[in-house]
């Protein structure tokens, strides 16, 4: 192996590790080590060692132990098999050099699960938005097409949003954001994956809009309390801690205030396989949501309703599937829906009033769909 790309390697683990660390950070540190991320570098010294150098806020240098990194055995390596799991043993090694950065500046340290949680998400979420062009975000098609009957629902809900202070949380590629901010309401965006902020932002300059951008987690959102006459969360809350996530709802949300969720439904055992199939483009802490869950709704908020869809027009996943040989961990099923809306519109007609017809008359089979709509008032 390259020597210099054992260099790369190591200030790799290193970023991510003082990622993690950024992440624990009280408001005041993360400045700091936000100077420190941005200053970094792996530098070999007179010596043949390695270590750690930064700028700012002030120059300092931490030794790095190279015999903690478990790389390829090639090359310039020794020929040893690995004690423990790569990754693991790596992640810890990395952890010893920001700790060790941490003490040098005086900072505190730590690394929790709820931390690596979030740096899982955010990495996936900042991943797909780097794999789709802009051209390709679907902003009316999310909320117009006859394959989104969530979001035209939503729109129905809302009405007129002219003027109103709307949060979309856990914004993703912001097609909801734009689209609200289309029909004049006053948005912030709100996500945990810069790479998705990014976007959103692109996406409102494609459509001729300005918006707010705000990064932070569903569950700790840094916005001030009552802020919002509207909160919208899309596909969301089954990436969170679903309790949490619904107080910061509540906590923002003005007073008499409407908010409104849509998230996957948890019962149906085929969109389960669905679900095991489509590892690649879902992430691994994802828990779709239970009918039990709306008591945490009625808990919090007013007037608590929902809407369920998505019964036998899931038929269309297996025609994609079986048919169409759509592999579901390689393109997502729930994009090529609004893609492909023209194509489908004649089918999925069909299956979408079939649904409407057997929900009414009985509605208990709406734990079984694939998408449930909540809404209510602080």
């Amino acid at each position: 192996m390259p020597k210099n790309f054992v260099r790369e390697s190591i200030r790799h683990h290193v970023l991510r590790a003082l990622e993690r660390t950024r992440r624990c950070a009280s408001a005041q540190e993360n400045a700091t080590w936000d100077q420190v991320c941005a200053t970094c570098d792996l530098v070999r010294r007179e010596d043949g060692s390695l270590a750690v150098t930064w700028v700012r806020p002030r120059p300092g240098l931490v030794p790095v132990n190279r015999a903690r990194f478990e790389l390829y055995r090639r090359g310039d390596l020794p020929e040893k098999a690995p004690t423990e799991d790569p990754a693991t043993s790596n992640e810890g090694a990395a952890d010893a050099v920001a700790a060790a950065i941490a003490t040098e500046l005086g900072l505190a340290w730590c690394t929790t699960p709820l931390e690596e949680r979030l740096w899982q998400e955010e990495e996936f979420h900042d991943r797909w938005a780097a794999q789709v062009g802009t051209e390709a975000v679907m902003v009316r098609e999310s909320f117009e097409a006859c394959t989104a009957p969530e979001h035209r629902f939503i729109a129905r809900i809302l009405g007129d949003v002219e003027g109103k202070r709307l949060l979309d949380v856990g914004s993703g590629l912001g097609e909801a954001s734009v689209y609200f901010t289309l029909k004049g309401a006053k948005v912030t965006a709100c996500d945990l994956s810069d790479g998705m902020l990014q976007m959103v932002s692109r996406v409102a300059e494609r459509h001729a809009v300005t918006l707010a951008l705000h990064r932070a987690s569903a569950e700790d959102t840094g916005l001030p309390d009552d802020a919002f006459d509207i909160v919208y969360a899309g596909n969301l809350l089954h990436h969170v801690n679903l309790p949490k996530a619904l107080d910061e709802i509540r906590r923002v949300l003005a007073p008499g205030g409407t908010f409104v969720t849509w998230d996957p439904l948890a019962h149906n055992p085929l969109i389960n396989i669905y679900r095991r199939m489509a590892s690649a483009v879902r992430t691994s802490d994802e828990h779709p949501l239970r009918m039990s869950d709306l008591a945490h709704f009625r808990m919090r908020f007013r007037d608590v309703r929902w809407r369920c869809f998505w019964l036998f027009a899931l038929t269309i996943f297996l025609r994609f599937y079986l048919w169409e040989h759509v592999h579901p961990s390689r393109e997502r099923y729930w994009k090529k829906i609004l893609t492909d809306a023209s194509r489908l519109a004649p089918f999925y007609n069909r299956l979408a009033a079939l649904d409407d017809r057997v929900l009414a008359v009985a509605p208990w089979l709406g734990r079984y769909c694939w998408n449930i709509v909540v809404w209510g008032t602080k």
